[in-house]
């Protein structure tokens, strides 16, 4: 049994050495969360019944596929039998190699634009690492036996916005941001063992989005999280606060990125700079108008932040007990839009010494931006696409209308040459990666998007509301549909 067992690793290892990196979509946005892709030759025009490598149904979800060598994981919930679920199919054919229902003691709730399966698998060839809000960390071998879990959670949220960060791979440790409406923090769980590295409070943070990022540089190694007002860098050691840039709005979702030695970080928050926290929760939470608010009016997983804040004990909170709870409120209390390119390097607060640039335009409120060739691309609600100078800051073109209207939660992708664009409503604006605004192609899915996309190879993978796609650029379908 002992020499079977390493034998397998024996293989196994050979495997993951072998993969080449065009085989790799490990996560959220890919190699290191860039949405790039050195790939071969990927389709421009396409849709549900034309381009088709593959299409199999899919349970709800917006989590994103991730991919290495042959396997391709993603995430689902099932609203019938309120289910999770965690899927291995066949990267080549969409065939379902495993499956598998992961109790939860109860499914978070979530706004409707959301999902309780959110977060988009990472993996490091030889397992996969899941994160759902309504159970915390899992950990699969590839043979889709679980190997261990961590709870977090339950998560507290003003409005049932649920978790969405995707974890990430530092070394040998799993990284999960779990910024919410209660108690915020971060957290470093041992890889192979489930047992926890590190945990970090995060006092000023309120619900945000943004996946860590993790920023070799001539610095060293750091996590990057970008949260409420400020993004922080932490040791991935220890999990200690190294340095802040501040100026980010009040709630982030893009999540940063690194190109060319720098860091790119974008946020854009809805709402007045004078409005803050303790009026929006007295504005929507006060149900019976008597300018405070009872526990009864907020959302039971805000209980232990309630208690925290009814500091006179008589069961009610006022407008400035709020302001006590809410600390970050009073610092950072509306909205705003950001992006700006950062230098690494510093301790403390080094947003006068480090940051580059900044661009204030046209910003998005949850894609993250992308990059290639010294080009940033984003594209915001309506559809409108802009490209910024990535060394400068200076707009290239744009904004310019994608002719996709509605709302945008995908964030863009590119390969061979073209950057994808895909609105809430499923449109697929594919334009070219250039100095000047060239649209090749627009195409409607027919369904609704807010997945990123995947691109291996010279494949891409497109998640709908019901159909998880792959698309090829040969002439003709490769493969009938599996599965439906």
């Amino acid at each position: 049994m002992r020499c079977y067992r390493v034998v397998s690793f024996l293989v196994l290892s050979l495997m993951v050495s072998c993969a080449s990196r065009s085989d790799r979509w490990p996560q959220f946005r890919g190699p290191e969360a860039q949405g790039v892709s050195a790939s071969g030759a990927l389709p421009v025009d396409f849709g549900p019944d034309r381009g088709v490598a593959w299409k199999v149904s899919i349970v709800s979800g917006i989590s994103s596929p991730c991919v290495w060598g042959d396997r391709l994981f993603i995430t689902g919930y099932d609203k019938e039998s309120k289910q999770l679920m965690v899927a291995c199919l066949d990267r080549h054919d969409g065939r379902v190699m495993w499956q598998d229902a992961p109790a939860a003691d109860a499914i978070e709730p979530v706004h409707e634009v959301s999902s309780p399966a959110s977060a988009t698998p990472v993996t490091d060839g030889r397992h996969v690492y899941v994160f759902f809000g309504s159970i915390g960390l899992l950990c699969y071998d590839y043979q889709g036996n679980e190997r261990w879990r961590v709870p977090l959670g339950p998560f507290g949220y003003m409005f049932d916005w649920g978790e969405a960060a995707s974890p990430v791979l530092c070394g040998d440790a799993v990284i999960q941001n779990c910024d919410n409406d209660d108690e915020s923090f971060l957290i470093s769980v041992n890889k192979r063992t489930g047992t926890i590295n590190w945990r970090t409070e995060r006092p000023l943070a309120t619900v945000s989005y943004a996946t860590p990022t993790v920023w070799k540089s001539t610095a060293g190694t750091r996590l990057a999280v970008a949260g409420s007002g400020a993004l922080t860098f932490y040791d991935p050691a220890n999990g200690s606060e190294i340095a802040q840039v501040t100026g980010l709005p009040r709630i982030v979702n893009p999540t940063p990125i690194v190109a060319d030695g720098l860091l790119y970080v974008m946020a854009y928050s809805r709402g007045e700079p004078s409005r803050d926290t303790a009026e929006v929760l007295m504005t929507f939470k006060d149900k019976n108008k008597d300018g405070m608010l009872s526990k009864d009016e907020l959302p039971e997983s805000m209980s232990s932040k309630f208690a925290r804040g009814d500091t006179d004990k008589d069961g009610q909170l006022t407008r400035e007990e709020l302001k006590g709870v809410f600390k970050w409120a009073q610092s950072n209390p509306g909205g705003g839009e950001i992006l700006m390119a950062i230098r690494p390097g510093g301790t403390g607060d080094i947003t006068d010494s480090h940051v580059v640039w900044q661009y204030r335009r046209s910003i998005p409120y949850v894609p993250s931006p992308l990059i290639v060739h010294d080009r940033i691309y984003i594209a915001k609600d309506g559809g409108i696409a802009t490209c910024v100078d990535a060394k400068t800051g200076e707009p290239l073109w744009g904004p310019t209308r994608l002719d996709a209207q509605g709302s945008y939660y995908a964030s863009p992708v590119y390969g061979d040459g073209k950057i994808y664009f895909i609105s809430e409503r499923g449109v697929v604006t594919v334009v070219a990666d250039a100095p000047e605004f060239t649209k090749l192609a627009q195409n409607d899915l027919g369904s609704g998007c807010k997945a990123t996309p995947a691109i291996v190879g010279d494949l891409l993978y497109v998640r709908t509301d019901e159909t998880l796609y792959c698309f090829t650029s040969q002439s003709q379908t490769v493969l009938a549909a599996a599965g439906g």
